[in-house]
């Protein structure tokens, strides 16, 4: 049975989600999405520097290397040039949600830092 789509991609996802963490959870998930976007930085730098090999060692394999490395070969979302913005694509979507964390983590701290005052009976400053 082929896909609904005859095996194309998929359109992204319009909505956006949510993640629920406990507090005391949210530095190790923000470390673990930003250690994430790190690797995928890594990865693409390191892939960015790889050149495709004429298959074959002939010149219509060269040719064809060339264009998988430009992303010309056929469609524009194919080949080396694709996946690189793919990837920096998905990157940035993981330091953004680590970032995201950080600062929901940071807020609940200093929300929590008043109310534990308060609790207490100390003055804070406004």
């Amino acid at each position: 049975m082929l896909p609904a789509d005859n095996g194309g991609s998929a359109p992204a996802p319009v909505s956006t989600q949510t993640l629920q963490v406990e507090p005391a959870s949210i530095p190790g998930a923000r470390d673990a999405f930003l250690t994430a976007a790190d690797q995928i930085d890594a990865l693409v730098a390191h892939l960015g520097r790889l050149v495709t090999p004429a298959w074959a060692g002939d010149p219509v394999s060269g040719d064809t290397a060339k264009q998988f490395d430009s992303g010309s070969a056929g469609a524009g979302d194919m080949g080396q040039s694709a996946a690189l913005e793919q990837l920096t694509a998905y990157g940035r979507q993981l330091r953004a949600s680590g970032e995201s964390l950080d600062s929901a983590y940071n807020h609940y701290v200093e929300v929590e830092g008043h109310n534990t005052a308060r609790w207490k009976g100390k003055d804070l400053p406004a």
